[in-house]
């Protein structure tokens, strides 16, 4: 399957003051106040779906260094390049996925359609109802607290879909993203044919969850189904995942075997 390539540039344009990609450039150059927090956009609908409130989205000038300096796993450092962090934005509004973090129990994972040098998923990791300094006050934010690229991407969602963490899933996105892996995970991306908000963060304390899947009025019988699929394709595709590890080890065994032999 010919594999279906999105392009996100960054909209904002350079001499747009105060933009997110003004703000980076500034950053970087070093001539904006050490003091403030980086403005990335008002947090999107997606995010909002599943529980967070609106609040603006700030980014600490340290991390984004640490975003994209030479990657050096020990140091935090992520080796992302410049305009990718640009894309911030837009990947934020148009996920791949979003899971509840099955490390910290106050924050959320958005899977973006972003790829590193070594061809990981590029994950954003989010603390909402979070304080941040943006210009001269101190604010309420849905604040990022790191963006970058994922290895043992397959595995994390299965441990991800093993603790009931999936929140949501595009089904073009995700597809094609699995697919980009090579045929080992074309039955996986084959079970990903939603594009759902399955249920709210359970990693969110407030009282944002009016919109849960299978809790509402007249349709919540339509939607507990249509949540109750979605789980099942959820738990088939963390078979098809355990089914390839499996296959996987039973390979390195046979060909370990027979250089043995052949010694």
């Amino acid at each position: 399957m010919e594999e279906k390539q999105e392009h996100i540039s960054s909209i904002d344009g350079p001499e747009n003051k105060k933009s997110f990609s003004w703000q980076v450039d500034e950053s970087l150059k070093g001539t904006l106040s050490p003091y403030t927090a980086i403005k990335i956009c008002d947090t999107p609908k997606l995010l909002l779906d599943v529980g967070c409130s609106q609040f603006p989205m700030l980014y600490t000038q340290r991390h984004l260094r640490n975003a994209v300096k030479p990657m050096d796993r020990k140091e935090h450092q992520h080796g992302l390049t410049v305009e990718q962090i640009k894309k911030l934005p837009q990947l934020l509004e148009m996920p791949v996925m979003i899971f509840d973090s099955i490390s910290k129990s106050d924050s959320l994972i958005v899977v973006t359609s972003e790829f590193d040098s070594k061809d990981n998923p590029i994950l954003v990791s989010v603390k909402p109802n979070g304080k941040g300094r943006y210009e001269v006050e101190e604010i309420n934010s849905n604040f990022v607290t790191s963006v970058y690229g994922r290895n043992n991407f397959a595995d994390f969602f299965k441990r991800t879909v093993d603790k009931d963490c999936v929140l949501y899933a595009n089904k073009e996105k995700s597809q094609g993203m699995f697919e980009r892996w090579g045929e080992q995970y074309s039955e996986l991306a084959n079970t990903l044919d939603f594009d759902i908000i399955i249920h709210q963060s359970r990693n969110i304390v407030n009282g944002n969850f009016t919109k849960t899947l299978g809790r509402t009025a007249s349709k919540s019988d339509q939607k507990e189904q249509k949540r109750v699929s979605v789980l099942d394709k959820l738990n088939t595709a963390k078979r098809v995942i355990e089914q390839s590890a499996n296959e996987s080890e039973r390979k390195e065994r046979s060909h370990s075997g027979r250089d043995e032999r052949n010694r």
